[in-house]
């Protein structure tokens, strides 16, 4: 029996969180040992999630190799500002309202400047450690970052500058051209720089 490849997937969103952001990519890889890959899992535990599906946990096939990492995000600070308490909001989804208090003003400013491409950037080093320490232990034909959140595909971009791997970026929502962002009181230098982020992953990846 011919051996298969093994693909390093990396996505934010992974069960028990709920949502669409997770049904890609668990579907996929119930399926993809029959065309050839053996699918790896990096995804962070106990990420902020607008949604909690616990039943998802059981749609995991039981043989997949999972790996859950610690992560820094700011959310609880952020929902502070807000008036709300943890970190399993709906953050994703911004308020268009107009009428806003001055602590909500603030956090709709820190979330639009200091989280670049969003706040789950924490993330980002501690799946290179862990991606790192797979690539030490097994031979990686092919990565594969889901986003948003969007800061994941960084992650594939440094893979991609070390190593002679192909590099699929899956965009499930657009990036810089999200609807959302008109909603975000970012300032031009920010909008620069996160589409020079957004250029630099379309220029590096293979598909």
């Amino acid at each position: 029996m011919k051996s298969l490849k093994n693909v390093l997937i990396f996505s934010y969103y992974w069960p028990p969180a709920g949502g669409v952001g997770v049904q890609r990519w668990l579907k996929l890889t119930k399926y993809l040992p029959e065309f050839g890959w053996n699918p790896i899992i990096v995804t962070v535990k106990n990420g902020s999630y607008p949604y909690i599906d616990l039943s998802l946990l059981h749609e995991v096939p039981g043989n997949i190799e999972v790996h859950k990492t610690k992560t820094f995000e700011p959310f609880e600070w952020y929902n502070l500002l807000l008036g709300k308490r943890g970190k399993h909001v709906p953050t994703a989804v911004l308020d268009s309202s107009t009428n806003k208090n001055f602590l909500q003003k603030l956090a709709a400013f820190i979330r639009a400047n200091f989280f670049i491409p969003d706040a789950r950037k924490g993330w980002v080093n501690f799946a290179i450690d862990t991606g790192e320490k797979i690539f030490r232990t097994k031979h990686i034909d092919a990565i594969v970052t889901t986003g948003p959140p969007h800061s994941t595909h960084l992650i594939g971009l440094y893979f991609k500058k070390k190593y002679p791997i192909k590099w699929l970026a899956d965009f499930r929502d657009p990036w810089t051209h999200l609807f959302t962002n008109t909603y975000l009181p970012q300032i031009n230098l920010v909008k620069k720089l996160d589409k020079k982020l957004e250029k630099r992953v379309l220029q590096a990846v293979d598909t």
